[in-house]
């Protein structure tokens, strides 16, 4: 409860600096409907519920960080949540929906690799989806856990490096 509070208390902080840098009423909807879907998940403890909107939430900050300049592309947040995503649903025995997930973590790295000054680095991101990929349809937790933390950490990698 406390860190969804602060959540809600910085999203309120922030909301005027935001519009000052030209966030639309449309981009300041959808996060915070996403904040309050989180909220209400965690209230109800529902923890599924509650992961798929955390992860929701967290690809809204993409649309205000191409607002500010960041070193990182800001569309790398796409590629891990959509590879979050996908683990998630593959998790919960959700094959298709999975398998679109990570389909279209794929594509958003092939939006963004190029953007990417380390090749050695942007080679682990795409064999660590490409595992992830072939886990799904195994259907075993641990490796499915394993490939999706291997993913966020490489793409988490990538972004430290770059700021």
């Amino acid at each position: 409860e406390m860190s969804v509070t602060k959540l809600h208390d910085q999203w309120n902080k922030f909301e005027g600096e935001a519009i000052k840098n030209g966030a639309t009423p449309d981009m300041l909807n959808s996060f915070n409907s996403k904040l309050n879907e989180l909220t209400i998940n965690l209230t109800e403890q529902d923890l599924y519920g509650g992961l798929l909107a955390a992860n929701d939430l967290y690809v809204e900050t993409v649309p205000f960080e191409q607002l500010f300049k960041t070193k990182a592309p800001p569309e790398i947040k796409r590629v891990l949540y959509h590879a979050r995503d996908a683990a998630y649903r593959a998790l919960h025995n959700e094959q298709e929906k999975a398998m679109d997930s990570i389909s279209n973590a794929m594509r958003a790295w092939e939006s963004v690799k190029h953007q990417v000054d380390n090749a050695d680095r942007s080679n682990q991101v795409e064999f660590a989806l490409r595992d992830l990929e072939e886990a799904i349809p195994q259907k075993d937790p641990n490796l499915i856990k394993i490939e999706a933390q291997i993913v966020e950490k490489n793409i988490q990698d990538i972004i430290d490096s770059m700021e």
